[in-house]
């Protein structure tokens, strides 16, 4: 690889050592209480973002941006591509990945290159058309708990991946990637995981809560990312310095960790 770069999603595959699991539908104690959540209509997207992002008070967001036909984000990626010297079809390259992705479902992203990571700087985050016609989009409080996700991957790309005794930044990425000793789908399902987790810990407690399509997508991808992980671990499928990232985040979140479970098993 002339420029290691981490995209904004990616399938998850088999051979990394992840196994795929199909998550069962939550237990749920009183089915007959069904809570009726009207939809906001969204007349000004960029205002309700900033509302959000003033709420959350991130340490490592800079701004978040309303890019509805992907502008402001290839800008963004062109600018920060340029700035290290990479090809042209480099720079195509990622930009048409990204753009999959933000026709996919990936509907907010944190834009992340692994020549910056833990570099200490804030990162931008990108909010797409479709996140507000999404059903489960229906107020404020799911916009702050989209933040809260977008808050764990701008933070690990501002500071570096964590580690059970330090942070890996560029300098170690670059050549850990090229000796596969981390790989990049390992990384995004250890770092969704997180990312996910978090959302869901922030969710029980926020002033705003998320809706109920936002709250329960938030608890299945995080148990299945959690699922992931730990199949990974037990196979004894991930690298050395990969396991320490995962158990990292397995410890950071022990108590969501036994809720969830208790939920889905």
């Amino acid at each position: 690889m002339k420029l290691s770069i981490k995209c904004g999603l990616l399938a998850f595959i088999l051979g990394t050592g992840f196994a795929v699991h199909q998550i069962k539908e939550e237990r749920v104690e009183n089915k007959s209480a069904v809570k009726v959540e009207s939809k906001e209509r969204w007349a000004n997207p960029q205002n309700a973002l900033n509302e959000a992002f003033g709420i959350i008070k991130s340490d490592s967001i800079s701004r978040v941006i309303y890019d509805p036909v992907f502008e402001q984000t290839e800008l963004y990626v062109r600018s920060k591509l340029e700035a290290i010297g990479a090809e042209q079809q480099t720079i195509e390259n990622y930009l048409t990945k990204n753009k999959d992705s933000a026709l996919g479902n990936h509907y907010m992203n944190t834009v992340s290159f692994f020549r910056y990571t833990g570099d200490n700087e804030k990162r931008p985050v990108f909010v797409r058309e479709k996140f507000f016609k999404d059903p489960d989009t229906k107020g404020r409080g799911d916009l702050i708990s989209a933040l809260r996700h977008e808050e764990v991957h701008a933070k690990e790309e501002s500071e570096g991946y964590e580690l059970s005794n330090r942070r890996l930044k560029s300098d170690e990425i670059v050549p850990l990637l090229r000796e596969k000793m981390l790989r990049v789908e390992n990384v995004y399902i250890i770092g969704e995981f997180d990312a996910y987790t978090t959302q869901f810990e922030a969710a029980l407690t926020e002033k705003e809560p998320p809706s109920t399509g936002t709250l329960k997508n938030t608890k299945q991808k995080a148990y299945s990312f959690l699922f992931q992980i730990e199949s990974a671990i037990n196979m004894g499928t991930l690298t050395s310095i990969e396991k320490d990232h995962a158990r990292t985040k397995l410890r950071k979140h022990k108590k969501a960790i036994q809720s969830l479970k208790k939920m889905y098993k």
